[in-house]
């Protein structure tokens, strides 16, 4: 018998996981959902993941506080969803690094405590479905 309902950790955040930092660099409302850096020019920074950046977290929201100051809310733990770097394919258990301008590729070597889980939607949709311990 077929199961009628799969098993599915996209999406799986929780709020405990979510905090502001400052956005280094250009970054619009398109930008959500990109992968993201620390970044050390700045205390509470992060920055789009550029070719090879560990992956920090994923943003999930933009805003403009002043003409200089641009926040952002970032998920750091649970399962999400990152777009990934066209000519890129992720395998099961593969980590995530930066391929540059918030897109991921897989990592040289692999670190369980970060790794795809779902790579389901990943020709289609060109998403891979990560988490985060």
């Amino acid at each position: 018998m077929a199961a009628l309902f799969g098993v599915s950790l996209q999406n799986t955040v929780s709020n405990d996981s979510r905090f502001t930092f400052r956005i280094v660099g250009a970054v619009t409302a398109a930008d959500v959902g990109k992968a993201v850096a620390l970044d050390n020019t700045a205390d509470n920074s992060v920055r789009l993941a550029a070719n090879n950046d560990a992956v920090y977290g994923r943003l999930l929201t933009v805003e403009l506080r002043t003409a200089t100051e641009v926040v952002g809310t970032v998920e750091l733990y649970g399962g999400f969803t990152r777009p990934v770097a066209a000519g890129s394919t992720f395998t099961r258990g593969q980590t995530p690094v930066g391929a540059g301008n918030g897109l991921v590729k897989p990592a040289a070597t692999n670190d369980q405590r970060f790794a795809a889980v779902d790579i389901s939607k990943q020709a289609v949709q060109g998403f891979v479905v990560f988490m985060r311990t």
